[in-house]
């Protein structure tokens, strides 16, 4: 017979050392056991507190992308307007340099046209 099956009373003294020791193993193995449930437990409540931060990160970075990508479409309207207020401007630049040159040109004609006469007249105060 086994000594975990005799009762404590009629053990032998050796029987009684062997659950003894028995015993010892058994609570040291449970607390070691329970140690490891602790730890799971405590992995897994900092996974669930991690996995709100980061859901939180997540919610706060996506609202800053959006934020992000409403201010860059606006950046990008008033780009274009710009683009187009210059082109309606260098297109007006243009208009009034065509209307300064027919403005211009009889008096670069009448400058020529003064400037042969004093050549003429050099030539003929020389003669």
């Amino acid at each position: 017979d086994g000594a975990c099956r005799t009762a404590a009373g009629e053990r032998h003294e050796y029987q009684a050392k062997v659950v003894a020791m028995l015993e010892q193993t058994l609570h040291r193995v449970e607390a070691h056991l329970q140690k490891e449930v602790e730890v799971a437990k405590a992995k897994v409540d900092g996974v669930s507190g991690d996995k709100a931060a980061q859901q939180e990160a997540l919610e706060l970075a996506a609202s800053k992308l959006r934020d992000s990508e409403a201010a860059e479409a606006q950046r990008r309207e008033a780009l274009a307007a710009a683009k187009a207020e210059h082109a309606a401007k260098v297109e007006e630049l243009k208009g009034q340099r065509r209307a300064q040159a027919e403005v211009d040109s009889p008096f670069l004609a009448t400058s020529r046209d003064v400037d042969s006469m004093k050549k003429a007249l050099e030539i003929l105060e020389a003669v």
